[in-house]
């Protein structure tokens, strides 16, 4: 259930929400799933004076999402393999977007939202004291219906009228990249009776992202690729341990947000991810 209120208005909001499993295990090492769930995010007020008075009288509508997955989880070759699969389809009725109007960041109800899309995940003990792990999705999200009620044209490339505002339609869901990649591996060996050396490392790959409705390229990221690697001595007798790591290991440059501010200002905003940065520790467990 949801509450909110503005001067002089108050609005009560509720419904039911949950998730229904099916599972089946035909075999110990071998578990196939199905289910079926439903959210409700409640609605609310745009609390922020701006030109439009009619974007703070009018209330958000409340965001419901209906999410379906079928999946596999798997242990194979004597459990030296674990494999995961799933497949999963979101549909949004009034999914609330922030979106810039004029110098004010509101919220609004696009109609209806859908996503879709796979994952596999494998975990495999490859050599002795050494691990690999691998992850691969692919997603499709869009706006079905979308009318940012917006009263001037933002972009020439972009739908418009009256009554609507800009027409996002079609338009790509915000940070929702079509591939992503995760890999990792690591290798464990015992140096001592109680010492043991530790040595890893991981990268996260992921295609075009868009940071606004808009869908504007430029502001959006190109595909990407990051690096982190790590060392650590440990003791399992003391609890000491003694590490090295370094993230975005080959210092590459690039973008987890930006926004785009009209009337009065009229610039775009851009935030970077981290640069390189690395380090070490010292930890000790009691």
């Amino acid at each position: 259930m949801g509450w909110a209120s503005q001067v002089g208005q108050a609005s009560t909001w509720d419904d039911l929400s949950g998730r229904i499993v099916l599972e089946y295990e035909p075999i110990e090492d071998a578990l196939f799933y199905a289910s079926v769930g439903r959210g409700f995010r409640s609605g609310n007020w745009n609390g922020v004076a701006f030109g439009r008075v009619q974007q703070i009288e009018n209330p958000v509508d409340p965001e419901v999402l209906t999410a379906y997955e079928v999946g596999a989880k798997t242990e194979l070759f004597d459990n030296r393999l674990r494999a995961n699969f799933a497949a999963f389809y979101s549909d949004y009725d009034d999914l609330q977007v922030s979106i810039f109007v004029d110098a004010a960041s509101v919220l609004a109800n696009a109609a209806g939202a859908e996503i879709y899309g796979a994952e596999v995940e494998f975990t495999a003990a490859l050599a002795e004291g050494l691990t690999g792990r691998l992850a691969i999705g692919y997603l499709e999200g869009e706006y079905v219906d979308f009318c940012d009620g917006n009263s001037v044209s933002i972009d020439p490339s972009i739908p418009f009228d009256t009554e609507c505002g800009n027409d996002l339609s079609g338009n790509r869901l915000v940070n929702a990249p079509e591939w992503t990649l995760t890999a990792s591996a690591d290798y464990v060996r015992p140096i001592s009776q109680n010492w043991e050396w530790s040595i890893g490392g991981d990268v996260r790959y992921q295609t075009e992202v868009f940071f606004t409705a808009f869908n504007f390229e430029h502001l959006g990221e190109d595909a990407f690729a990051l690096w982190n690697f790590r060392t650590e001595f440990s003791n399992a007798e003391t609890g000491l341990s003694f590490g090295a790591w370094i993230k975005n290991a080959f210092d590459e440059s690039y973008r987890v947000d930006g926004n785009q501010i009209r009337a009065p200002f009229g610039h775009d905003l851009i935030t970077y991810g981290q640069p390189q940065f690395y380090g070490v520790t010292v930890s000790k467990t009691f």
